[in-house]
């Protein structure tokens, strides 16, 4: 994962925690898959992990 991406995830993970809800319409076709596939997998995460993970930066 590079910096961007990184920064990118960091930023989608505090809104994820923070909203109900994220608009992604106006996202690209590209992005709102990745987006779809990330909500998929989100469920089996541990959150605390990847919490940790995003912190340790």
């Amino acid at each position: 994962m590079n910096e961007e991406e990184y920064d990118e995830l960091d930023r989608v993970f505090y809104e994820a925690q923070n909203r109900d809800s994220i608009d992604i319409s106006k996202f690209s076709m590209s992005d709102k898959e990745l987006m779809w596939s990330f909500a998929r997998k989100f469920d089996t995460f541990d959150k605390k992990t990847l919490k940790k993970f995003l912190d340790s930066k």
